[in-house]
């Protein structure tokens, strides 16, 4: 069954490479050289070939493991990138687009930059600055430094990083349906100690974290590759709120991705509200977060409460105080490092 489900990964590799798309115009290819040339990254090689490790039904938080998921690949193709079309372009199923961005302008209409040190989570240590968030070459791009910050001769306290981020809270919020994030993550090999760029959700109405939840549809920790796919919930609520986290209430599930900082990759979920959370690499399913939206439910099973959420898309940066699981940054840590993002697509299913 193994060596069955080895070769079926290696088959959707060959087909994910072979429907790239060869009429890619040539403003779009020229984009793609010069976002690797940017990140200093002249590798050539395929990186490590695609199997199952022997941890398939392990999980960095042990007991929070998401459910059965030995059937779920722990590494993608060394070969595999995004595909041409998007896992949210999918009329077949039922599916049709509510929003789409492809960057070709910043829409403050659908956006809003992040300024100055806002939620932890958000920028970890790093100071957001309008500047480090812009449109080059059809893409958003993210930039992340290493300074200081100077007012009129005044030093800004605690400061040594900058970044950016963006969301669209109170612009546009979804409740169900597919996210689709087409992007080149920040970074390079063993060059990306506390480098933490992630794409998430937080519900709009939400007073205390995380009564409503929060769905990571992905982060990835000091450039290794390991991009984690997350849910985080209160298992009180709606009875108690504000109680806080614990966790139990943590579920979280990784996958290897060898082409993070080579290509263009699409990061994704799909969820109903109410039942399920489905994580998606390149079309690939590597985790799923079940769950209810009922009042009283298991002591372990997950709490949806069927919020409308906004997307936040971001770089920050970890240092000693606020590292968590991410080391912090270190002397080696690429300096300008870039992020950039192809497309932010939604779609839901069509209402019969």
């Amino acid at each position: 069954t193994v060596m069955a489900y080895h070769l079926l990964l290696q088959l959707t590799a060959v087909f994910a490479v072979w429907k790239q798309n060869p009429a890619e115009g040539a403003e779009k290819r020229s984009s793609r050289k010069l976002k690797a040339y940017l990140k200093g990254n002249i590798e050539t090689g395929m990186g490590a070939k695609v199997g199952i490790t022997n941890n398939s039904l392990s999980s960095e938080f042990g007991e929070n493991l998401s459910e059965d998921l030995s059937q779920l690949p722990r590494v993608l193709a060394a070969e595999m990138t995004a595909p041409a079309r998007s896992f949210c372009d999918d009329p077949e199923h039922g599916y049709e687009v509510v929003f789409k961005d492809e960057f070709d302008e910043f829409d403050y209409g659908h956006w809003t930059k992040t300024i100055g040190k806002q939620h932890v989570g958000e920028l970890r240590d790093a100071f957001g600055l309008h500047k480090n968030v812009d449109i080059e070459h059809g893409q958003l791009r993210i930039r992340a430094w290493r300074e200081k910050i100077v007012r009129d001769g005044f030093v800004f306290p605690n400061v040594d990083f900058t970044s950016g981020s963006i969301s669209t809270k109170r612009k546009h919020s979804w409740s169900n349906g597919r996210i689709c994030i087409r992007s080149f993550l920040p970074g390079a090999k063993n060059r990306s100690t506390g480098i933490w760029p992630a794409y998430w959700l937080l519900p709009e109405t939400q007073q205390c974290w995380p009564d409503q939840g929060e769905i990571d549809i992905m982060e990835m920790i000091n450039g290794n590759g390991r991009v984690m796919g997350s849910y985080h919930w209160n298992p009180e609520f709606p009875k108690q709120r504000c109680t806080g986290h614990t966790k139990r209430t943590f579920k979280s599930r990784h996958i290897n991705v060898p082409t993070w900082d080579k290509d263009w990759n699409e990061y994704a979920i799909e969820w109903d509200g109410k039942s399920y959370i489905k994580y998606y690499i390149n079309g690939v399913l590597y985790n799923v977060v079940r769950g209810s939206n009922k009042n009283e439910r298991g002591p372990d099973e997950a709490y949806f409460s069927g919020q409308p959420m906004y997307l936040m898309l971001g770089t920050a940066i970890a240092s000693k105080h606020t590292a968590g699981l991410a080391q912090p940054v270190s002397d080696n840590t690429i300096f300008p490092n870039y992020h950039y993002i192809d497309h932010v697509i939604v779609s839901q299913r069509k209402q019969s």
